[in-house]
């Protein structure tokens, strides 16, 4: 930051034949100099506010990362990584990932928006259509103002509505979930629209936590029958495509400038809560040619025992789901991973894959077959995702 401050001429001889400026030319620019000066300090706490880092509490808020695919219709799914979908009595809605061009006007730094679509609806007051992430620690932002903003394109006309919600919730076994904290709606101009909410959670003094998996969530209403007026602010029936970029979480009353992480440090983040042997790409799916091999150690002739470690420690012992490679080509159970048989020459399709034991950093399984060597090693070929979401 930088200032061209007016300076007083203290030695040039004035037609009066004294030195240097008369008074009030003087003191004219001593008072514009002190509002220079007060202007430029009125900035200093907002330009410390867009250089914090980790000042936004979302991850993955500007959709870069679907680790688990690209297109959502399920009653209930985590779809953008972070970002959990739900709908019942729609029509046609869904989530899916939508690639920003280069150069985009609306989305200029983005690789991809949360695209959401919906026709209508089947059942008038018990609809409903939206997003939402859950931020770890019901204590984030408990008694304190904080703000929520995005940008939402709206590719149809003027007048759709969504809507914004907060809750806290106590994790397993703890006090009941408090929904319907300060909803409001938002009536969206066609085209690009910036919306903030600035929010004022309650106290959780006096309430109970339990089991670990205790959150604050901040949701994204699309369209909502009459039973989620308390919830919504009434938002009502809605339709149409959005698509919806530069989510932010972050603390106090103003909304910022969009934290940009580097791509390796948002997908760190993203993995402490699903991650995945395959490629960060590829959705999970059995029998892929990208599948790593692994060496298994056999503790009779059936059975092999191998130990993998996860890309990070995770947020507590996530469940997991097996995929078989691709290896030996459409054999077996799509869920048992492959094993090779030295003897034969050949890739065999595994009798099981159980998991024995897990924890936040690793996990072991054993991997039925036959004819294997007793402490010998067995090659393997096989995926895996690990899931420990809120």
């Amino acid at each position: 930051m930088s200032m061209d401050l007016q300076r007083i001429d203290l030695d040039t001889i004035q037609p009066n034949g004294k030195r240097g400026e008369t008074q009030r030319p003087a003191f004219t620019k001593i008072n514009q100099n002190f509002q220079d000066v007060a202007l430029a300090l009125e900035g200093i706490p907002g330009a410390i506010a867009d250089s914090v880092s980790g000042k936004n509490r979302l991850i993955n808020g500007n959709f870069d990362f679907w680790q688990r695919g690209d297109n959502f219709t399920a009653a209930a799914a985590y779809c953008a990584d972070r970002f959990f979908a739900q709908q019942g009595g729609m029509d046609g809605a869904g989530i899916f990932k939508s690639p920003v061009a280069p150069g985009d006007a609306n989305f200029p730094k983005s690789l991809f928006t949360l695209a959401a679509n919906c026709n209508g609806n089947h059942n008038a007051a018990g609809h409903h259509f939206l997003f939402e992430q859950r931020v770890e620690s019901v204590r984030t932002f408990a008694a304190s103002e904080s703000t929520l903003s995005f940008l939402v394109y709206n590719a149809g006309t003027a007048g759709r509505k969504i809507a914004v919600e907060f809750l806290q919730r106590f994790g397993t076994g703890g006090s009941p979930t408090v929904t319907g904290i300060q909803p409001e709606v938002f009536t969206l101009a066609q085209g690009l629209n910036r919306i903030s909410k600035t929010v004022s959670l309650p106290s959780i003094y006096g309430k109970t936590l339990g089991g670990g998996d205790d959150s604050v969530i901040c949701a994204v209403w699309l369209s909502a029958g009459s039973d989620f007026n308390a919830r919504t602010g009434g938002l009502g029936a809605q339709a149409g495509q959005l698509y919806f970029g530069e989510m932010q979480w972050e603390a106090g009353a103003r909304a910022t400038r969009f934290e940009w992480r580097s791509p390796a440090h948002e997908l760190a983040l993203c993995q402490r809560y699903y991650q995945k042997s395959f490629p960060v790409a590829e959705v999970p799916n059995s029998r892929s040619s990208s599948a790593v091999h692994r060496n298994a150690v056999a503790f009779n002739s059936g059975t092999c025992r191998v130990v993998a470690e996860f890309k990070g420690t995770m947020r507590g012992t996530p469940q997991l789901l097996f995929h078989a490679g691709g290896e030996g080509g459409d054999i077996g159970s799509p869920s048992f991973w492959r094993y090779y048989d030295a003897a034969g020459g050949a890739w065999r399709a595994g009798t099981l894959t159980n998991v024995v034991m897990a924890t936040s950093q690793a996990f072991m399984a054993d991997v039925g077959g036959a004819g294997f060597l007793v402490s010998g090693s067995v090659l393997l070929a096989g995926h895996y995702t690990a899931d420990a979401e809120l």
